[in-house]
């Protein structure tokens, strides 16, 4: 099984269609203070070289999530988000996005532990699963733009 063979959501499908491409993952809150990295994230995602797919997906796991599906989706749309954000999901858990277990699994925090801490935890997915990067919920979006031409120009 590959990355590209997850349901994302009934309305999304799978990633398939992004196989060749930089995807970023992150689960987000909207009461949470990493919540300013939403505009650094659609400049990524609104990049004018295309770099990234960036795809956000709310959880409530660390109770910063106050918004239900549709009033997440109202705020998105307030907030001038282009990019997809899913219905509330589950990070860690019995209740964990089929998503975030995959990549849990591949790209392993601290100490090697698959938990997710916080929010706003990053997971590069680079073309064709070549390598799947995780990123602390700190880290800021210019050190994936760093990350992701070093890789468009073949650097390891």
């Amino acid at each position: 099984m590959s990355v590209y063979d997850i349901p994302i959501s009934q309305s999304f499908g799978t990633l398939e269609k992004y196989q060749g491409s930089f995807i970023l993952v992150v689960n987000i809150a909207d009461q949470c203070g990493f919540s300013p990295q939403l505009k650094d994230l659609e400049v990524l995602h609104s990049h004018p070289d295309n770099l990234c797919q960036v795809m956000a997906f709310p959880s409530d796991q660390f109770n910063q999530q106050s918004k239900d599906d549709a009033q997440m989706q109202s705020w998105c749309q307030v907030q001038k988000l282009s990019f997809f954000v899913s219905p509330v999901v589950g990070v860690n858990g019995e209740c964990t996005h089929p998503l975030f277990a995959y990549l849990k699994k591949e790209a392993k925090g601290w100490f090697g532990q698959e938990r997710i801490m916080w929010n706003y935890t990053k997971f590069l997915i680079c073309p064709n699963e070549e390598r799947i990067i995780r990123f602390a919920p700190m880290t800021k979006i210019d050190t994936i733009i760093d990350e992701i031409e070093k890789k468009m120009s073949g650097v390891p």
